[in-house]
């Protein structure tokens, strides 16, 4: 699938925008700022390439695990894209303080890492919920 690829041909441009950031961060000048705003146009676009993922999944309920409630899944769209926009208004922050956008950013890492699907469905074969398995 075309999207799976371009989104991990982005994800591989993470280190060389990383160490954009890491060299001319501090320096104050219009370097800070196009490099912080490179490193959110850059998550900027693995935003989009994951919101268009998502969708193509929940536009075809059997890709998915069967343990996911399709309806809850559509309805918790609208968390994973709020990236978009995000990142959109700190690409234009970057321009004016790029160590304020840098915090934006880590903002955003911060609110993805929490789980934002509603619990799924227990599966069939074990009805308590728990998916852990052992080796």
């Amino acid at each position: 699938m075309l999207a799976n690829l371009t989104f991990l041909m982005l994800v591989v441009a993470i280190p060389f925008v990383t160490s954009l950031v890491s060299k001319y961060l501090l320096e104050g000048n219009w370097n800070s700022k196009v490099a912080m705003a490179t490193y959110d146009g850059l998550a900027l676009a693995i935003a989009l390439s994951i919101t268009f993922l998502w969708a193509y999944v929940l536009r075809r309920p059997a890709l998915l695990e069967p343990s996911v409630d399709v309806a809850a899944a559509r309805k918790a769209f609208p968390q994973f894209s709020i990236g978009i926009a995000v990142y959109t208004v700190l690409i234009v922050l970057a321009f004016i303080n790029p160590v304020i956008a840098l915090a934006g950013t880590f903002g955003v890492a911060l609110y993805y890492c929490f789980e934002h699907l509603p619990s799924g469905r227990s599966m069939p074969d074990e009805p308590d919920g728990n998916f852990s398995r052992t080796l």
